[in-house]
């Protein structure tokens, strides 16, 4: 009987204990549930009040355009206003140490030999600006490393990749997550006044007169490197190509997909072009279209910003943009990369399609890096001279 009266008591006891804490764990979904809603409204506020920040930004940005009071970009101003920096202010950054360099091989150059990119030490480090995303990039005061040589198919279709993966590995800072790339020619095209722009949209090839952004079929000569089918404005099979990728984009991400060329004997090895056909396998028109355009003596009035201007073009030197571009010619289509040479932006030829082989491109690097969200310029270290530069701060 007590052993009986034991066990019922134990059970009550037990029904108790659960509706206990069924409850609390009633509360505890509930108190969940407000505090999810909270940080859901919280966050929906912060979204809000972010977007009308930006929208006054660009109302006070628009304003001081019109009473000529800033002349720069809308991402210039905010550089300004959000980080109290301006373009081609002088930021204390250390890369990385590399000891052995960069190997190009030639079999993902095009050119006749392995080359050995040696780092450059000492570089000193300026403001670029703000990319799409709103981090601040710098960009060395000079040129680094040697004369890269690039050459035909294999150079152009890897040519993007190589050199942005250079200044990746040379330039870059593991411990501080900060990334290199090489300047391409969208870093220039966004800092072009309106007369920038007109004078690139007016350019004119010299023997077809096909302005910039026109197109010349080839019905021979009709060989192309075959990145270039990806993109935009291409023809190789009676069409042209809508979308597809940029100038700048990198189509082959990894080194095990680059496209080989020829080896050091100018022996075919892997086929790094093709010749235009249709979809049954005909010779066919080559479509191409004028994405190159030269400035023999750049002026200072095609930019937003003249600081950029001499910059870019104030080094005395000749260097590689990692961006591809292609020339109308009279009866065969010239592919290559964009470089700028003391005063000039141009273009190095790499392939034509008239020929397996163009002439070799020898130009160097100009390194851009990012500053990742958690690392900022602190303007109260210095005045941003090369004599008193900022200092790099981690948010902790």
């Amino acid at each position: 009987m007590l052993k009986n009266g034991i066990t019922l008591v134990a059970l009550v006891i037990t029904i108790i204990v659960m509706l206990i804490l069924a409850v609390v764990s009633i509360k505890i979904m509930q108190n969940i549930g407000i505090i999810e809603k909270s940080k859901e409204t919280a966050n929906k506020h912060n979204q809000e009040l972010k977007k009308e920040q930006e929208e006054i930004l660009k109302s006070e940005y628009e304003i001081a355009k019109y009473e000529e009071k800033f002349s720069g970009t809308y991402e210039d101003y905010l550089l300004e206003k959000q980080y109290g920096l301006k373009i081609g202010d002088y930021v204390d950054y250390t890369y990385d140490t590399v000891n052995e360099g960069y190997l190009l091989e030639k079999t993902y150059s095009g050119y006749s030999e392995d080359q050995m990119m040696k780092q450059t030490t000492g570089l000193k480090w300026r403001v670029l600006g703000l990319n799409e995303e709103g981090n601040v990039e710098l960009i060395s005061e000079k040129i680094a490393g040697t004369i890269i040589h690039l050459r035909g198919a294999t150079g152009y279709n890897n040519g993007v990749y190589l050199l942005n993966n250079m200044c990746k590995e040379l330039y870059g800072n593991s411990k501080l997550g900060i990334t290199a790339r090489s300047m391409n020619i969208e870093d220039i095209e966004k800092q072009f006044s309106d007369e920038g722009i007109n004078e690139r949209d007016n350019y004119v090839a010299s023997y077809t007169k096909k302005k910039y952004g026109q197109t010349k079929f080839y019905d021979a000569n009709n060989k192309y490197p075959i990145i270039y089918e990806e993109e935009v404005g291409s023809g190789t099979n009676g069409t042209i190509r809508k979308g597809g990728i940029g100038q700048s984009e990198i189509f082959y991400k990894k080194k095990e997909n680059l496209t080989v060329a020829y080896d050091e004997n100018e022996n075919e090895v892997d086929t790094a072009y093709k010749i235009a056909k249709d979809v049954e396998g005909n010779n066919t028109l080559l479509n191409v279209t004028q994405t190159y355009y030269y400035f023999s003596n750049m002026s200072s009035e095609y930019f937003k910003n003249k600081i950029f201007y001499n910059m870019i073009f104030g080094t005395g030197t000749y260097y590689y943009l990692s961006s591809r571009c292609v020339n109308i010619a009279s009866s065969y289509a010239e592919f290559g990369l964009f470089r700028i040479g003391r005063k000039e932006l141009g273009g190095a030829t790499i392939f034509r399609s008239s020929t397996l082989v163009s002439s070799t491109g020898n130009y160097a690097l100009r390194p851009v890096v990012t500053l990742p969200s958690n690392i900022y310029i602190d303007t109260s270290t210095g005045n941003g001279t090369v004599d008193s530069m900022y200092n790099l701060r981690g948010i902790k």
